[in-house]
């Protein structure tokens, strides 16, 4: 890799060996932070997950439902929807 300006070598000069069962016991990280806890960065890691087979990071945020949602809106104001057409004049046939 390139070397930063000032930079004489890399910051660690031990390898970082990767195995398919090392970098799954990360996978309910975000990739930033699963890189992070490896001492490296998300684009080596994205890469070495190519070279395994690994295509997609699985990582799946919290879906808003799961999170503490807001209730639904009030639906008051549908009938006066249903009423009125696609553009939101009055039919007329």
């Amino acid at each position: 890799p390139r070397r930063k300006a000032g930079q004489v070598s890399r910051d660690s000069d031990v390898p970082v060996v990767l195995s398919r069962e090392k970098i799954a016991e990360l996978f309910s990280l975000p990739v930033a932070e699963a890189a992070g806890r490896l001492g490296i960065s998300a684009t080596a890691l994205k890469s070495a997950c190519r070279k395994l087979g690994i295509n997609k990071w699985p990582y799946k945020r919290a879906s808003p439902s799961v999170r503490g949602r807001k209730s639904k809106p009030s639906e008051a104001g549908s009938e006066e929807k249903e009423e009125k057409g696609e553009y939101g004049e009055e039919d007329v046939w």
